[in-house]
């Protein structure tokens, strides 16, 4: 008699902690682009952010690609962490880390960004203490085009970047 007993105890539990999981979801909705959605690496084709971004690592937008964001959106750029590059630590002393752990967008092609004054967008970092280390910002190439209106650009190492050919 006492080992059904157990057994229907331990099932009840296991469908009370199965009903918690089921009642908890998150907030964001990963196939939603109007939620957080996780990026890095080259960008193929042309796209359109809106919502909550998450970059993990350097974004390379190719030339011929366009990368539209739209007013309202947040792009979060991961402090200190780059899974483009490096696994190493971050040390402040070390100018030569400062690069491989620092996430940028590597603009080819052209980036509009055209936030509104109501919906401005916001370029920011992930840390909860946010520092000027925490990403490195846009470097902008000879092939590249950047037009951005009501931007916010926040902890970022170096904001722009313009690499052009010497004569």
């Amino acid at each position: 008699m006492r080992q059904p007993r157990i057994l229907l105890v331990s099932v009840v539990l296991c469908l009370g902690i199965l009903q918690c999981d089921i009642g908890h979801r998150s907030p964001y909705n990963f196939t939603s682009p109007s939620y957080l959605r996780t990026t890095s690496g080259v960008m193929p084709v042309d796209e359109v952010w809106s919502g909550e971004i998450l970059l993990t690592g350097d974004i390379l937008i190719p030339f011929g690609v366009t990368l539209a964001i739209e007013p309202g959106t947040v792009v979060r750029f991961t402090a200190r962490s780059d899974d483009q590059h490096w696994d190493g630590e971050f040390d402040p002393a070390d100018r030569s880390t400062y690069g491989a752990v620092m996430i940028s967008m590597l603009v080819y092609g052209t980036v509009i960004a055209q936030g509104t004054a109501d919906a401005p967008i916001l370029m920011i970092s992930t840390a909860v203490s946010p520092d000027t280390m925490d990403w490195g910002g846009f470097e902008i190439f000879e092939s590249g085009a950047v037009s951005l209106e009501q931007v916010v650009f926040k902890n970022s190492y170096q904001g722009f970047y313009f690499h052009s050919r010497s004569s």
